[in-house]
């Protein structure tokens, strides 16, 4: 071995017919017509019949790796071992393997249990979800597959479910939890009926709104509760980003999800503008906000803060890498506004710090409220929705209305900053003031 080089190798080129570089050691470049380089190793079996056997491509296999299979192969025939005839044995015993494992997994399927369908699901979509699926396994775990994990999904009817719900209900005494006990099973049998496991889905006869009527909310907060609700938040024990995330879901109608996953990337200041991607909105749709003067001055503290301790983030969380739990902002609002409760262990003594005359709201009813200002202040209701970033329910308009509402947008969200602005910064400047 030896006389081929790198450098001559690359400078190959195809001819009208294959062309064969010898190495030595039997090891031999093979040039084809369209320019491909590809090692081949030359030698005679045991009956004199002449061989090649394919090593891979140059420059993938390189040249020292050829050498080193072939003088690999060299040693092999001098202990007796035909290179192609172990090759051809290895490709067999891995197609074996392959048809044995096939076999299997159809035999699997045959007969799959509750818990490897459950498995399957959460890694193939649930484990994409925000939360990893973290919520559906502690779910399961408990009231689902203690149960039925160890049946086969075939197996399962009706009355298995309900006995599951029914349990749920007695523990829970409220519908809430057996609802989505129900419809995290159904998701799961669902999936197992796309993937052609089952031939149909055992709780499609099992209707929610006999377990669960969900209660609408239509909490908005008032103009009075707003000014109030700017008073109280400095000295409500919450930290000041925090307390500009209220301002923010408010000046913005955003979700709270929708921000706390924002990082310093999605905000361009000098835009104007906050992009939503996909991964972070409801219905996995991007979406721009077109920020108002005020949102601007309410997004630039966010963001000097985020820098300040070196996060990607717009919201970083404060004990641990990565944005704040977007379950955060309900808990720390909720935890202060248990007027004549006691405190719970290890939360904020503040348990009346955010109660408003209208009785208890949520962080998403600012946006709620954010979307009813805007309809008082003379905004059409489509450009609402589309500030909102809504789903058309209807399928034409959906389909055939292919506006973007950018400016009307714009105008929608300036008017609202405008509006919130003077309503809110007397009072803003005072709290800071109050808070100092």
């Amino acid at each position: 071995m030896g006389k081929l080089t790198d450098k001559f190798i690359k400078a190959t080129k195809g001819e009208a017919k294959d062309r064969f570089y010898g190495d030595g050691g039997g090891l031999y470049l093979r040039v084809t017509p369209a320019g491909s380089r590809v090692w081949v190793y030359r030698y005679k079996n045991s009956t004199g019949k002449t061989r090649w056997l394919d090593l891979g491509a140059y420059p993938s296999r390189s040249l020292a790796e050829a050498r080193a299979e072939a003088a690999t192969l060299k040693l092999k025939r001098r202990e007796g071992i035909d290179p192609a005839e172990e090759r051809q044995q290895h490709e067999d015993a891995a197609r074996k393997a392959a048809e044995g494992a096939q076999a299997e997994l159809a035999a699997h399927q045959n007969r799959m249990t509750v818990t490897a369908l459950f498995e399957r699901w959460m890694t193939l979509e649930v484990s994409k979800r925000r939360d990893q699926g973290k919520e559906m396994r502690r779910m399961f775990d408990k009231d689902v597959l203690p149960k039925i994990g160890d049946m086969a999904i075939e197996d399962i009817k009706k009355a298995h479910v309900g006995a599951i719900i029914d349990d749920v209900l007695i523990r829970g005494g409220k519908g809430r939890m057996a609802a989505l006990a129900l419809a995290g099973i159904r998701q799961m049998f669902r999936f197992a009926v796309e993937r052609d496991f089952l031939d149909g889905d055992p709780t499609a006869t099992i209707r929610k709104s006999r377990i669960h009527k969900p209660h609408e909310r239509d909490r908005v907060l008032s103009s009075d509760e707003l000014r109030m609700l700017v008073r109280k938040l400095p000295t409500a024990g919450m930290c000041e980003s925090s307390q500009l995330a209220m301002h923010a879901m408010l000046v913005t109608c955003c979700r709270v999800g929708e921000l706390a996953n924002a990082r310093l990337e999605h905000v361009d200041l000098d835009k104007g503008t906050w992009r939503i991607p996909s991964e972070n909105s409801k219905n996995k749709r991007e979406h721009t906000v077109f920020l108002s003067d005020f949102a601007i001055e309410i997004f630039t503290q966010l963001k000097e803060r985020a820098e300040a301790l070196g996060s990607a983030w717009l919201m970083p969380a404060r004990n641990k890498p990565g944005p704040v739990c977007s379950k955060s902002l309900a808990k720390q609002t909720g935890d202060r506004q248990r007027l004549g409760m006691p405190a719970m262990r290890g939360r904020t003594p503040n348990v009346d710090a955010l109660v408003l005359p209208g009785g208890k709201w949520t962080p998403h009813d600012l946006r709620r409220t954010g979307a009813t200002i805007m309809g008082d202040l003379g905004v059409r209701p489509d450009v609402i929705e589309r500030c909102l970033n809504h789903t058309e329910q209807n399928r034409l308009v959906r389909i055939y209305q292919r506006s973007t509402y950018t400016e009307e947008m714009r105008a929608a969200w300036q008017a609202l900053g405008t509006h919130l602005r003077a309503l809110m910064s007397p009072d803003m400047g005072n709290a800071r003031n109050a808070g100092k």
